[in-house]
């Protein structure tokens, strides 16, 4: 939506500060975030106008990490990341949610062989 990348990844929500950057560093979104001069303050614009695909689908599993929860549900959301960034990815956030129950529902073999 409309509005900055903070919001976008908070939905206006409390957070963790420090959980939000430990999930920036794990989808890698804190490299593209450093890109722009005014950080996770940067508008976005509507539907994310501002942004690659890829970094608004980082916004979309960042978005998912930040809540603490025992069942995450992920569904192909790394479509337009290039796969050795993808592996990287899911590498992090797999270890990140150790002890966490995750359904990963992808047509990519690599993801599922890890």
């Amino acid at each position: 939506f409309d509005g900055s990348i903070l919001e976008n990844l908070t939905m206006g929500k409390e957070f963790d500060e420090e959980r939000l950057f430990k999930v920036l560093d794990i989808t890698n979104f804190s490299e593209n975030i450093a890109e722009f001069p005014e950080g996770l303050n940067t508008q976005i614009g509507p539907h994310g106008q501002k942004l690659s695909g890829a970094m608004m689908q980082k916004i979309l599993l960042s978005r998912c990490l930040l809540k603490k929860s025992r069942l995450y549900i992920i569904e192909d959301v790394l479509k337009n990341v290039l796969m050795h960034e993808k592996l990287s990815i899911f590498k992090n956030v797999f270890a990140f949610l150790q002890g966490s129950t995750i359904i990963l529902v992808t047509k990519e073999p690599q993801l599922l062989a890890m």
